[in-house]
């Protein structure tokens, strides 16, 4: 059975060790097989994109991340109680927000006459414009922006993250690089 991480330092080396594996194409062989437990080294929230799936990307097994995948890897209810559950049940200790290059939800947030199904998703993202001079901006900055998020809706994840327990971190994905660079590794309330 695979050792437990619950140290987020471990963690996150773990996934950029990923990351660099699959932007070299040196990736693991993976036991596609279930394992009689889940014991994941991190949550990822990330973008429902295609092209960013985070088990591929940080060349992760089955089981080795609990992962949300939403349009725009924005902040809800719903995702903030998956995190807390994650912690609860599996023992986090490791959020990563994951935004992405040439992301349609952000390009939607820019377009004022964007599809009217994405206007609940394009409202959380439009505070990320502010100060955004490319596209690239405006991911890094709505990464940032729902890490924030899901403290100000957590006050568990809050706590746990001032008692040291609970790190989360933002990134961004680049589809044409395939790399991940971590934008901020200690995400802290306001």
């Amino acid at each position: 059975m695979k050792k437990i991480v619950t140290d987020p330092t471990k963690a996150l080396a773990a996934l950029k060790a990923g990351n660099q594996r699959f932007a070299t194409q040196q990736l693991r062989q993976h036991s596609e097989q279930a394992r009689p437990a889940t014991q994941p080294l991190a949550f990822v929230l990330s973008c429902m994109d295609a092209r960013v799936t985070p088990q591929v990307i940080f060349d992760q097994a089955l089981g080795d991340l609990d992962v949300a995948r939403v349009a725009g890897n924005v902040v809800n209810a719903d995702i903030i109680a998956s995190i807390e559950y994650s912690h609860v049940a599996a023992k986090t200790s490791l959020l990563v927000v994951l935004g992405h290059t040439d992301c349609a939800a952000i390009a939607a947030a820019r377009d004022k006459n964007s599809h009217q199904c994405l206007q609940s998703i394009t409202d959380k993202i439009s505070p990320a414009l502010a100060q955004a001079a490319t596209e690239k901006d405006v991911a890094t900055n709505n990464a940032r922006l729902q890490a924030q998020n899901v403290l100000a809706g957590s006050q568990a994840l809050t706590q746990l993250v001032l008692a040291d327990e609970f790190t989360i971190a933002a990134a961004l994905y680049d589809v044409d690089l395939l790399e991940v660079s971590f934008i901020d590794e200690d995400i802290r309330p306001h």
